[in-house]
């Protein structure tokens, strides 16, 4: 077939470009679901008990996510574009 006439790379290149591209959907989805489900319909607090949040919203609040989500999706941006430069290359 045709595989005999690419570089080396390109197998290991199109391995990248769709595990970049599963990540960065893995990540923007991640993040649009916290900002559906962080969205705060009841306005600002008028009691203690209404300052008390479940862990689940601990872990969407916490800045470790959101820092995570964001290394996620920059790092997917830099594989799939460095995936397009060595295909476009080959």
């Amino acid at each position: 077939g045709y595989t005999e006439h690419l570089p080396f790379w390109v197998s290991w290149t199109e391995t990248l470009a769709v595990g970049s591209m599963g990540v960065w959907w893995a990540a923007g989805f991640t993040t649009v679901a916290i900002r559906i489900i962080d969205e705060d319909p009841q306005g600002l607090p008028m009691e203690g008990r209404d300052v008390d949040v479940s862990v689940l919203f601990r872990i969407i609040r916490s800045p470790m996510l959101h820092n995570l989500l964001a290394t996620a999706h920059a790092l997917s941006c830099v594989g799939l574009f460095a995936s397009i430069i060595l295909l476009c290359i080959a």
